[in-house]
């Protein structure tokens, strides 16, 4: 009931802020595991030394959970998702699940947390967005991806006739629109900007070679 009932809601009439009220029932996504995080059961994952602990992070109908790769973490985090199926009446579709450790753990120890879980064991997960979940330090082949998504659409155009105002609505609303979700993310290098100005200017201008 401590998950439940702590929040209130207010109501939102003509701008005007109306209404106080506790629930008594319902929970929220998340309430489990922030209340077994806030309890120590779950330890979480600290980005650096002096940062937050990340438990969960939701996106739309996608969800990513942290914790340490111990038996013990993974063990509280199956209980937890028991305690949400028993509490909201819906099954949980454990063969959508999947989980990834650290590379430095072996594989016979990732094939047992796995199995503690109840979920299958990946390398690595796949994109989100259009964005690799893990890019590492390297992160050249995830840059040259957006160089050559650009240059794709770019390419496509060219045999086409267009005018100025053509032109200038395409480069606006699809070009710059390719790297923005990345750029929310990542400082992209310089020589990739440069790279994709280059490509604009050169369908600007009308062609259609490239290097």
């Amino acid at each position: 009931m401590r998950c439940v009932t702590s929040v209130s809601y207010s109501f939102l009439v003509n701008r005007v802020v109306c209404g106080f009220l506790k629930p008594s029932r319902g929970l929220r996504q998340g309430d489990l595991l922030a209340e077994t995080e806030r309890t120590g059961d779950v330890s979480g994952f600290r980005c650096s030394s002096g940062g937050l602990k990340i438990s969960h992070m939701f996106f739309a109908d996608d969800s990513m959970f942290f914790s340490q790769a111990s038996k013990r973490d993974c063990c509280v985090f199956r209980q937890v998702l028991d305690w949400y199926a028993l509490a909201s009446r819906q099954l949980i579709n454990f063969q959508k699940l999947a989980l990834c450790v650290n590379g430095r753990f072996s594989r016979q120890r990732a094939v047992m947390l796995a199995r503690i879980v109840g979920v299958q064991l990946v390398e690595c997960h796949e994109r989100y967005l259009g964005i690799p979940s893990f890019t590492g330090r390297n992160k050249r082949a995830f840059f040259a991806n957006i160089r050559d998504r650009v240059w794709d659409k770019l390419k496509g155009w060219q045999e086409k006739l267009f005018s100025t105002g053509g032109k200038e609505v395409l480069l606006k609303t699809v070009i710059q629109a390719i790297p923005t979700y990345s750029m929310s993310l990542f400082k992209l290098p310089l020589n990739l900007v440069s790279d994709i100005q280059r490509l604009c200017a050169r369908f600007w201008w009308g062609s259609s070679t490239d290097n």
